[in-house]
C-alpha cells in the first residue's frame, strides 16, 4: 500500500469484541499511536454539551441520528492520521460514507467473535439504545446477522479470536501490519 495514511491497522467488528483491548496491546507492541473513534466521540460530546458521557449514554441522549453525527465527525477528524492502530465503533462501518472515507486509511481488519461471547458482552451492562428495548435478544439476532455478510465484505483481514492466545492474535495482527500488500 502506498500513501502515509495507508499504514494504519483499522479493526472493527461488534460492541465488545476486543477492539479497543487488542488496540491498546498492539499500539505498544508496534511503538504507535492508538486512536478509537469512540473516544473522539465522547470528546466531541463533551466539549458541545460540557458533560462527560459514555458513547452508551450519549446514543441514548441524542437518539441513533445525533449519535451517527458525531461518529462522521470523529471519522473526518482521522483523515490526516498514519501508522497508528485505529479501532473504530461497530456500526461506523455500515455507513457508506463512513467505510469509503475509512478504507483510504488502512487495513480493515475485522476482529471475529462467536456471537454467544459477543452477546454476553454486549448485555452484560444493560440493553444498549440500538436494540429494540421490548424484544431485545431478537433485536440482537436480527443485529447480528445482519452486519456478519457486511463485516465479512468490508473487511481486508479477518482474524478469528476463537481458540486463540492473546499472544496468538497479536502475532496475527502484527502480521497483517508488516505485510506489504492487502487485497
Amino acid at each position: 500500500m502506498t500513501g502515509s495514511n495507508q499504514n494504519n491497522l483499522i479493526l472493527f467488528g461488534y460492541q465488545s469484541c476486543g477492539k479497543s483491548y487488542f488496540g491498546k496491546l498492539l499500539s505498544r507492541e508496534l511503538h504507535c499511536p492508538f486512536i478509537e473513534t469512540d473516544v473522539i466521540i465522547e470528546q466531541f460530546y463533551r466539549e458541545k454539551y460540557l458533560e462527560p458521557l459514555s458513547c452508551r449514554q450519549i446514543a441514548n441522549k441524542l437518539g441513533e441520528g445525533g449519535f451517527r453525527l458525531l461518529e462522521m465527525q470523529a471519522v473526518d477528524s482521522i483523515r490526516e492520521v498514519s501508522n497508528s492502530v485505529i479501532s473504530v465503533g461497530g456500526g461506523t462501518l455500515i455507513n457508506q460514507e463512513n467505510y469509503s472515507k475509512v478504507k483510504k486509511r488502512g487495513k480493515l481488519i475485522f476482529l471475529d467473535v462467536e456471537k454467544q461471547i459477543i452477546k454476553q458482552r454486549i448485555f452484560k451492562d444493560g440493553v444498549p439504545s440500538y436494540l429494540n428495548q421490548h424484544d431485545p435478544e431478537n433485536s440482537f439476532e436480527q443485529m447480528y446477522d445482519q452486519r456478519l455478510p457486511i463485516y465479512a465484505k468490508l473487511a481486508m483481514f479477518t482474524v478469528t479470536l476463537q481458540d486463540k492466545s492473546v499472544r496468538q492474535v497479536l502475532d496475527e495482527l502484527t502480521s497483517i501490519y508488516t505485510e506489504r500488500d492487502s487485497k
